[in-house]
């Protein structure tokens, strides 16, 4: 036999020669259907031929065994046939195509048993379901879920799987096609398939996924359930974004960012995404613009209800913002929501501090320490001040400027002398330098005083003096300091400003008050310019004692100067008695009011005084009213003979919360007949 199965013909016959092929000897070919599948139909195109004893056949075996075509035999009245194309197997097992030695033995002078096929399928019955199950996938995988996410099914078939289809709550949703081969007995491999399930369009919550796989016949078998949660909505934006200790610059590359996670209905906050970009000026050109942007970098912190992000590092030095924005456990997210927190600095260089700098003329006692920094820039400092042969440092006023530091050696009130300075200036990262030097290498120093002096004398006018005769007689008036003020006057004060004895026009002279009590601050109460003679007066109102302060500010190349004035406004009150002639053992009532108000809240004790033995002296302490500022008392006259004449007075003395100095009222006689 000689068999020639190539494509697209199967052709198969006896050799020839001359000998014989001993009984049962053959060849062909078998299709055996897989297992689980039996032959439903067969289709052939082509010819047979049995001749000198030689058979071709095709026919099935198995439990619906039968010939198709036999030749010779029924099929095949002659020697030669055709196939007819489809012929009905039944669900039966192999087919065979053959030709072989039928008889005792078989001549092969001449062709004999021959079979042609040009063109062969078989069909076949399936009717075993697959197996599937659900293996894997991000799907399954536990947590919330969003978006597309996959599953993993695991199918097997007699012939193959062809496909595999996703389920949600019962719906097909998804489905992935395995690689077939058509016209293969095996058509479909086995294995896992991955599906691709989208969750757009769920509800919040909880729900089922399943599968179904689909073998290579079209029979289709469910799997079993998983459940798995759903959530599509994006968090909100964080709320109250802060960084830990405020924004600003900082020495160390180290930052902590808190906020409060919003309300969540379904799944919570697992992670932080964010981005840091370095600030951009706002008048900077697109170009600069867009090289600062390109320095931009992001970052991701996960944790389950994360609300802080700790030691977080700027990628370097410089100031940057940062845009916060949070992810939940299934994944959702909106960039778009982000919130902005500007202003994280990182500097860990120090600021310079080159030296002090010579002052200028036209202001001596300001010293200038240059100084800068050119990245968190200057943030503040201080200049102290040493006298020669002390240890201890005094700090100056210190004001922080474009080039440095700036500060004033008051000359006015430190004692003259020699001073060392020394100055330190922070950035505002908190980096500190300091200096004692001036710009050319030598000790800080500045001698005092170096303002011009001035001289204020101020008072009321008091004793007037004169010198010399005709036109060269000249008369000035002595200046009380302290003078004494009745109650309910003004009076008039004046004064005069000089510097280095020569009068200073048009200066202006600030006016403060100070009333007489303990721990009364300094008010200021108005102002007055000098005339040309350097001279100015001040109008003090009725009121209570109280000190005047004229203060002359000064210039930055003349000292300023203060002088008081302390105006005793004595305390004063009326006194009537209710009658003025009385008989021994009868009552008199003192009636009072003091006068200038001011008196506090508790009241302002009042003695009263008679006169006996060549002094006063105090019988009774009534106290006045703190709003009407009235008193009484009533007072019974005994021991007395004859006839007798007495002087009463009222003494104020001066008491905390009164602003006065001791006064006295008038004094009042009184006539007393004894019996």
């Amino acid at each position: 036999m000689t068999e020639y199965p190539a494509c697209p013909e199967l052709w198969a016959r006896n050799v020839g020669g001359s000998f014989a092929t001993p009984n049962g000897i053959g060849g062909g070919w078998r299709f055996d259907p897989p297992d689980g599948t039996s032959v439903a139909q067969v289709d052939l195109q082509g010819s047979l031929q049995g001749l000198y004893g030689w058979e071709a056949a095709a026919y099935t075996i198995g439990t619906s065994a039968r010939v198709l075509v036999g030749c010779p035999g029924l099929t095949c009245p002659g020697s030669s046939a055709g196939f007819a194309g489809g012929y009905p197997a039944f669900n039966s097992g192999p087919v065979i195509l053959s030709v072989r030695c039928g008889a005792s033995a078989c001549s092969n002078g001449a062709l004999g048993g021959q079979i042609y096929v040009s063109n062969a399928s078989v069909t076949l019955n399936d009717y075993g379901l697959p197996t599937g199950r659900l293996t894997g996938g991000s799907l399954l995988s536990g947590g919330w879920k969003s978006g597309t996410q996959t599953v993993v099914v695991d199918g097997s078939d007699n012939i193959g799987i062809q496909s595999v289809r996703a389920l949600i709550d019962g719906a097909v949703v998804a489905s992935a096609a395995r690689q077939c081969t058509p016209g293969q007995k095996v058509p479909c491999s086995n294995g896992a398939t991955e599906v691709r399930v989208p969750t757009n369009g769920l509800s919040d919550g909880p729900h089922d996924v399943a599968a179904q796989v689909v073998d290579g016949s079209g029979n289709v078998i469910t799997t079993g359930s998983s459940t798995f949660y759903v959530d599509t909505v994006a968090p909100t934006a964080p709320l109250d974004v802060a960084a830990a200790g405020g924004v600003g610059w900082r020495a160390s590359n180290k930052f902590t960012i808190t906020w409060r996670n919003p309300p969540q209905n379904a799944a919570p906050i697992a992670a932080a995404r964010y981005t840091l970009c370095p600030d951009v000026p706002s008048d900077s050109t697109a170009e600069a613009r867009s090289k600062l942007l390109a320095q931009c970098t992001t970052g991701t912190r996960s944790k389950r209800d994360l609300t802080s992000i700790d030691n977080l590092e700027l990628p370097k030095t410089g100031q940057w913002d940062v845009k916060l924005w949070l992810v939940d456990e299934a994944g959702n997210e909106q960039p778009a929501k982000a919130v902005e927190l500007d202003g994280l600095g990182f500097d860990d260089a120090p600021p310079s501090a080159t030296g002090f700098t010579p002052p200028t003329p036209d202001d001596p006692t300001r010293v200038h320490m240059q100084a800068a920094d050119s990245l968190s820039g200057l943030a503040g400092g201080s200049v102290e001040a040493r006298r020669d042969g002390q240890t201890a440092w005094q700090p100056l006023p210190t004001d922080v400027t474009a080039g440095g530091l700036s500060a004033v050696v008051d000359d006015e009130t430190l004692p003259k002398g020699l001073y060392f300075l020394r100055a330190r200036v922070t950035d505002a990262a908190g980096l500190e330098a300091s200096n004692d030097r001036t710009t050319t290498g030598d000790p800080a120093t500045i001698k005092l005083p170096i303002r011009l002096a001035s001289r204020l004398t101020t008072g009321r006018r008091g004793k007037r003096t004169c010198h010399g005769h005709g036109h060269t007689r000249t008369c000035r008036y002595h200046l009380v300091t302290k003078p004494n003020v009745r109650v309910g006057r003004s009076t008039r004060l004046y004064g005069r400003l000089t510097v280095s004895g020569t009068a200073m026009p048009g200066a202006q002279i600030e006016i403060w008050r100070q009333l007489k009590l303990t721990g009364a601050p300094w008010a200021r109460v108005g102002t007055v310019i000098t005339s040309r003679t350097g001279r100015f007066s001040y109008l003090a109102r009725r009121g209570p004692a109280r000190s005047i302060r004229f203060r002359y500010a000064g210039t930055p190349t003349v000292r300023g100067r203060n002088d008081d004035v302390a105006l005793r406004v004595r305390a004063s009150s009326t006194l009537r008695p209710s009658r003025r002639n009385v008989v021994n053992g009868e009552y008199v009532t003192f009636r009072g009011r003091l006068a200038g108000g001011w008196i506090p809240p508790t009241g302002a004790l009042v003695e009263l005084q008679v006169r006996s033995r060549g002094q006063w002296r105090t019988f009774a302490q009534p106290r006045a009213s703190a709003k009407t500022g009235r008193y009484t008392y009533r007072y019974r006259f005994e021991t007395v003979r004859g006839r007798a004449s007495f002087k009463f007075r009222a003494r104020i003395r001066q008491q905390p919360g009164f602003p006065f100095v001791t006064g006295t009222s008038r004094a009042v006689r009184v006539q007393v007949r004894g019996l």
